[in-house]
């Protein structure tokens, strides 16, 4: 299993509301946790297969485009619309292993997933580091309320922290998708390796046919 369930690999949801959804394993954990009694991933998905590239879909989403952007220089529609027609849903979510089915597919870009989980990791060791210091405190000190209230209130502000972080992470990479498949998936003859990259993209982006 530690083989196939590493990052980077592209999976099938076989379970839940995104079942039968493409994804990338964007960190995995063979060890069981607190919460979780489980090998698990956390899987970045598109929470909807895109609609084949053709020229009657780019004159569509031009004049949409188009359209959306007379309206916001005419102060009709907020820009927030236009940003939301140039990404692609995403979900951001961590499966049993046992409910996803690995590829032999692997993603070849980044997707800006690299930096975004840098900044979620960090949040997370500075939340068990808060935690252990509460922990400590309300053992050995419990008569210093106002130590433990502020250690609480660091506890409360990292999470929300977290929960911001998170949408940025999949308001960013849905936008990164997009560029993506908006490039295409044109292959060469000459180039095996960029040829193989063009394969694994495109994977992720096909509808499965089931």
């Amino acid at each position: 299993m530690a083989k196939f369930y590493k990052p980077g690999r592209i999976v099938i949801v076989t379970n839940g509301r995104f079942s039968g959804k493409k994804g990338i394993i964007i960190r995995s954990n063979f060890e069981q946790t607190k919460t979780k009694k489980y090998p698990h991933c956390l899987v970045l998905g598109l929470a909807k297969a895109p609609r084949r590239v053709t020229k009657k879909y780019l004159k569509r989403l031009e004049e949409k485009t188009k359209s959306l952007t007379d309206k916001i220089a005419n102060k009709k529609a907020d820009a927030e619309a236009l940003e939301k027609l140039k990404r692609f849903g995403v979900f951001l979510k961590s499966y049993n292993m046992n409910h996803l089915l690995a590829t032999r597919y692997k993603a070849s870009d980044n997707y800006g997933i690299e930096s975004h989980m840098t900044k979620i990791e960090n949040i997370e060791t500075e939340y068990k580091e808060t935690q252990t210091k509460l922990n400590k405190k309300e053992t050995e000190d419990a008569k210093d309320k106002e130590g433990i209230e502020n250690l609480k209130k660091k506890l409360g502000e990292l999470k929300e922290k977290s929960k911001k972080v998170f949408t940025e992470f999949k308001v960013h990479s849905g936008t990164e998708l997009y560029n993506r498949f908006m490039k295409g998936f044109v292959k060469t003859r000459d180039n095996a390796e960029e040829n193989e990259r063009i394969s694994n993209n495109e994977f992720l982006f096909s509808k499965l046919k089931f």
